[in-house]
């Protein structure tokens, strides 16, 4: 039987994001680092950093009971800047930094995002199922 996410696991899934980012960030990282003639060990902490984010986050998700079913963002969230579009039955939220954005979107079942393009990204369903196409390959998420 599927129950609501608390605030502590979706929390949780965001440093689990936050891990992941790291880690895709470290390996450039190192290469700029050793290219510059710069000590690569520098580098270490922010990798152990990050396997400790998706640790504990993981740790943090394991429901106790059934599927979590989240049906709307924490306050936490909600509380970052609004992002600003023009899409009806799409809400988003902001977090970002110097290198990083991250984005939360909750988005209606009659939504209708318009095509378009941008740099290179990924995503998580939480909730749902959103059909997606890159380039020519539609696929169902959920």
């Amino acid at each position: 039987m599927p129950r609501e996410a608390t605030g502590l696991e979706i929390c949780a899934i965001i440093m689990i994001l936050f891990g992941i980012m790291g880690l895709i960030t470290f390996v450039p990282g190192v290469l700029l680092f050793y290219i510059n003639g710069y000590d690569t060990m520098v580098a270490f902490p922010g990798l152990l950093f990050s396997i400790l984010l998706i640790v504990v986050g993981w740790g943090l998700t394991k429901p106790s009971t059934g599927p979590m079913v989240i049906t709307s963002f924490p306050e936490c969230i909600k509380e970052l800047p609004k992002i600003k579009h023009s899409m009806e039955g799409v809400e988003g939220w902001l977090a970002q930094g110097k290198d990083f954005q991250i984005a939360f979107f909750e988005i209606e079942p009659t939504a209708k995002i318009p095509p378009h393009s941008h740099a290179a990204q990924f995503g998580i369903v939480m909730d749902g199922e959103m059909r997606l196409t890159i380039g020519d390959e539609t696929r169902v998420y959920r």
